[in-house]
């Protein structure tokens, strides 16, 4: 790993388990999560670590994981440093993928046909809509006064 990176463990098992960390080996723990057992629905059972470049030496350190109290195992991570010196894109450019080409773009005379075309489908549905309403609501309010007896 490297300073700056973000360490993540998920707990697979359906116990909790302790992760404990002491940096400077001074017999007290620096850093201390607690992973609830393994739930798909939620993050309780992640641990994350961020090695801050202030915080977190280049070197070794080691993770006990302790399960219901108990010492499972150690985890043995090697902390590298981070040391971007590059402060824009690489000499050259970057290479992406298509060889460095722009997508095709239609020519202009398809683009007006297509805009024509699309303009020509809104307003074909507006008018059907409009047909209808006027049809089924229009339609309601005369039979209604024509069944409801004689005006006077």
């Amino acid at each position: 790993m490297q300073e700056n990176d973000t360490l993540v463990f998920y707990n697979v098992v359906d116990h909790n388990r302790t992760l404990t960390l002491d940096n400077n080996s001074d017999g007290v723990a620096d850093w201390v999560c607690e992973a609830g057992p393994s739930d798909s629905m939620s993050s309780d059972d992640e641990c994350y670590l961020w090695l801050d470049p202030e915080a977190w030496e280049p070197g070794t350190i080691e993770i006990q994981i302790a399960q219901n109290g108990t010492h499972w195992t150690t985890v043995i991570v090697e902390i590298l440093s981070d040391n971007h010196t590059e402060n824009g894109p690489p000499d050259g450019g970057f290479v992406l993928p298509g060889g460095g080409q722009e997508p095709a773009q239609p020519a202009d005379d398809d683009a007006d046909v297509q805009s024509i075309l699309l303009s020509g489908a809104i307003l074909a549905f507006g008018a059907a809509a409009c047909l209808w309403i006027l049809r089924n609501v229009g339609g309601k309010e005369s039979k209604t006064n024509g069944q409801g007896g004689e005006e006077e």
